[in-house]
């Protein structure tokens, strides 16, 4: 449950309006990596200056996000890693979860 809430803590953070980034590559209409004062690192695909397609969000802590956006809303299936391998396999529909799939403990 502590997983759980911290995941949906660090996903709120995700589609939050990003207040200042720094931007390698095209963050407005292809493929780039944004790099937000909080640390966290996204690379992938944008269109419209969001995330739109397939990519993957970075925090310090060694944790990360994996799946895909729709118009800077996560869609479709998403891996989040934990720093120590365990996984949880989630399922959204235009940013918000529709269930949790399953974890994969390390």
């Amino acid at each position: 449950m502590r997983k759980q809430m911290l995941v949906v803590g660090i996903l709120t953070l995700l589609f939050t309006t990003q207040v200042s980034a720094q931007c390698q590559g095209d963050c407005q209409n292809g493929y780039g990596t944004f790099t937000r004062l909080d640390g966290s690192i996204y690379t992938g695909m944008n269109k419209k200056g969001q995330r739109h397609g397939d990519g993957m969000v970075a925090w310090e802590t060694g944790d990360t996000l994996r799946g895909s956006w729709n118009e800077g809303k996560m869609d479709n299936e998403s891996i989040f890693t934990y720093s120590n391998g365990d996984q949880m396999i989630m399922s959204w529909e235009k940013g918000k979860m529709e269930e949790e799939v399953s974890y994969i403990f390390n």
